[in-house]
């Protein structure tokens, strides 16, 4: 990632993660909806949230979620430190 390409922002969604006998009962929703209220309640405007690049489930969830792909990482030997970052406007 560039340096500093996400210093403007003042707030992130560091990690949302749901094992996967828990996905799709709507807990992962409930959990974004208190983060995202969270923010907007100290008056940001935007944050981001990164996950796994190789991570197809979550990518759907942050894009459903109305997120806004602006980083992807290359192609790395070790798959688990891929990273896709999703924007997000606060309204």
């Amino acid at each position: 990632m560039e340096k500093g390409k996400f210093a403007d922002y003042e707030q992130e969604i560091g990690l949302l993660y749901l094992r996967s006998d828990f996905q799709g009962r709507g807990i992962g929703k409930e959990l974004f909806t208190l983060g995202y209220n969270e923010i907007k309640k100290n008056k940001c405007d935007k944050f981001f949230i990164s996950c796994n690049k190789y991570n197809i489930k979550a990518r759907g969830f942050y894009e459903k979620m109305g997120g806004k792909l602006v980083l992807e990482d290359e192609d790395n030997y070790n798959k688990r430190v891929v990273q896709a970052k999703y924007h997000y406007d606060v309204k």
